[in-house]
């Protein structure tokens, strides 16, 4: 479908939310929560870098958004998990020589083998290239202009639960905006909302730290009063002068869903079959995320295949060829979508479709593939790459509305974070809420020992109330990991309060290990206003 010159082309946002939860052990060797950061960043971020650097190579007319939490920034920029990256990366690089020859008369499966060979090198080689520098990798492509970074609030805090708490709400925005400022150089235009979670309250906090425009769940705008005209395919205003866009259902089932989004076509690698359980435990050994215990290694050689144990195995070359089919089909029915709407709606449109990062490359192998594939063929089809920011500057005037409470949750709201399982933690956050309000309103920068107490105290608070842990609670999937985060860092909370109380602040060093985490972090943000 070619441009024709007069007629106006639709634009699609596609935004890459990255995050982490803070995980960091210098007390053991090798732990297995770490393993969540080194699987990130070798099978989501680094191939990213790479799409990304094919585009800006090639001069290609297409810009993405990606969103980086703090608390993921913190653990990029990080010397010693950086260096047990490298690590983790060389024992992937042995394991792979030592695949080639063991899978040497297995034949599709050796192929699999060479491929994994291949792919580890480059990685090892691009991490080199870079001097494990991610952040910077990111920041030159934001440079070159084809990818505009975004910031998340602070510790990825749901920020309606603070909405009468102003002192921890200021905090998780204007700390996502300084550690921003300090990694790219510049403000940030857009907030990633956590979980995509609104209320009202929130809007003004998160436009005294200087954001434009955030992401809403698609509900947001389809339940606003008024109603905007293009409902979620347009941006909308709120009173607070916010722009707000929201997820588009279509675009989000054909990637996300399980049943039948695109990730789950047959030809696909399988997640879940691994060698770490599957091969002899000393044969694996270096590449499992803790001494003795099972996990996995990366090496992957089936396809998903369908409903049936008897998994075929996987072939590379069929998958890229599935992924451009899959590709285009995205591209056309984005265009279709624009086409019907614009029927009906004299408007510029915006379709706006965010996932989490880790999304491609890391549950869906091809994703990074996926991505490359959709910002050429939109390229070759009239469909315009963009930015909510760029797309705000061409149309700065959009319909004025107050969007719905919302989340991209469970049932759309917030009882993923909520519920009978976790509804405990609330209970321990808002008194270490208050506490620290008072500390911060009853202390002077110039006390300098009682304020280097103060932003220890401020961030175990933040990093306390990371939705990350509730949700983990709720799914069950490392519950007793996420209560001890959460019990460590309220323990660690009272303790400095304790030593703040008694007039012991010289004393505070002792009960932190992470002291150089957040360096922007102002307890200022906590004081009653």
């Amino acid at each position: 479908m070619a441009h024709v010159p007069g007629v106006r082309r639709p634009s699609l946002a596609l935004v890459l939310h990255a995050h982490l939860p803070w995980v960091r052990h210098p007390e053991h060797e090798r732990f297995l929560e770490e393993s969540w950061f080194f699987e990130a960043v070798a099978e989501s971020y680094l191939p990213l870098l790479r799409v990304l650097g094919g585009w800006a190579r090639d001069h290609l007319p297409a810009r993405i958004t990606v969103s980086i939490s703090p608390t993921l920034g913190a653990m990029l920029e990080d010397p010693l998990l950086r260096e047990r990256f490298g690590r983790w990366l060389e024992a992937r690089v042995d394991l792979a020589e030592q695949e080639t020859f063991r899978t040497r008369w297995l034949g599709p499966v050796n192929e699999v083998a060479n491929f994994y060979q291949e792919r580890f090198q480059w990685m090892a080689a691009f991490w080199d290239e870079i001097g494990g520098e991610v952040l910077k990798a990111f920041r030159a492509l934001s440079e070159a202009g084809v990818v505009e970074m975004i910031a998340c609030a602070g510790t990825h805090g749901l920020l309606p639960f603070l909405a009468d708490q102003p002192g921890s709400l200021r905090a998780q925005t204007k700390l996502a905006q300084a550690e921003f400022r300090r990694w790219f150089g510049q403000p940030s235009q857009g907030l990633w909302l956590p979980e995509c979670s609104y209320s009202r309250e929130v809007e003004r906090p998160v436009r005294e730290a200087g954001f434009r425009w955030c992401v809403l769940e698609t509900h947001g705008l389809h339940h606003a009063d008024p109603l905007p005209p293009a409902l979620h395919l347009a941006p909308a205003i709120t009173p607070e002068g916010l722009a707000v866009v929201a997820r588009d259902p279509e675009s989000a089932r054909q990637v996300w869903s399980r049943e039948t989004g695109y990730p789950g076509d047959v030809v696909y690698r399988d997640f879940y079959h691994d060698i770490g359980f599957e091969l002899d435990a000393d044969y694996v050994e270096a590449c499992l995320p803790a001494p003795g215990i099972r996990g996995f290694t990366g090496f992957k050689y089936s396809r998903i295949t369908g409903p049936t144990d008897a998994k075929e195995p996987y072939d590379r070359a069929v998958a890229l060829e599935r992924v451009r089919v899959h590709a285009e089909h995205f591209v056309e029915g984005r265009l279709a979508q624009c086409a019907e709407a614009a029927g009906r709606l004299d408007i510029p449109l915006l379709v706006t479709a965010p996932y989490d990062a880790e999304l491609f490359g890391h549950w869906w192998f091809e994703g990074p593939e996926f991505l490359d594939a959709v910002g050429r063929i939109a390229a070759e089809r009239g469909l315009d790459l963009a930015t909510p920011t760029d797309f705000l500057a061409a149309h700065p005037e959009q319909a004025l509305t107050h969007p719905a409470a919302s989340s991209w949750g469970e049932h759309g709201y917030w009882r993923l974070w909520l519920n009978e399982g976790n509804a405990w933690v609330q209970g321990h956050l808002r008194p270490a809420d208050r506490r620290m309000t008072e500390m911060a309103s009853g202390t002077m920068e110039t006390d300098a020992a009682r304020w280097t107490l103060l932003k220890f105290a401020g961030r175990e608070l933040l990093l306390a109330q990371a939705s990350d842990w509730p949700f983990i609670l709720r799914t069950g999937t490392s519950p007793d990991y996420a209560r001890q985060r959460i019990v460590h860092h309220l323990e660690t909370f009272w303790k400095l309060e304790t030593l703040w109380r008694e007039g012991r602040p010289d004393e505070a060093a002792s009960l932190v290990t992470d002291a150089a985490l957040f360096p922007s972090l102002d307890p200022a943000w906590w004081r009653m206003r």
